[in-house]
């Protein structure tokens, strides 16, 4: 997988589903990721660490994936796994309070 993605962009899309009691929103945001060109060894390096077994992609961005990436175009945390921001303004919206 990481050898696919190295100097390439792909999208990831992350969906969610929020249902209050007055109504219910669905939404999917999408992410633009870019890898850098990845050598040999540093693939091995990721791979040995475990961290991308339990990843979608086969990567986390939020540790140690991210010195594979060059960049991300939009909401990091749709990349993550939930666009946490747009959820919490979405709440606030309807009253809920943390």
């Amino acid at each position: 997988m990481l050898r696919r993605l190295s100097g390439r962009a792909h999208l990831v899309h992350t969906a969610f589903y929020l249902r209050t009691p007055k109504d219910l929103v669905e939404e999917v945001h999408t992410a633009r990721v870019r890898f850098r060109p990845l050598s040999e060894e540093e693939i091995a390096w990721y791979v040995d660490s475990g961290e991308g077994l339990d990843k979608a992609g086969g990567y986390g961005a939020q540790g140690l994936g991210m010195a594979l990436l060059e960049g991300v175009e939009g909401d990091f945390y749709t990349v993550v796994g939930l666009p946490v921001a747009r959820i919490f303004a979405l709440l606030w919206e309807r009253g809920f309070r943390p």
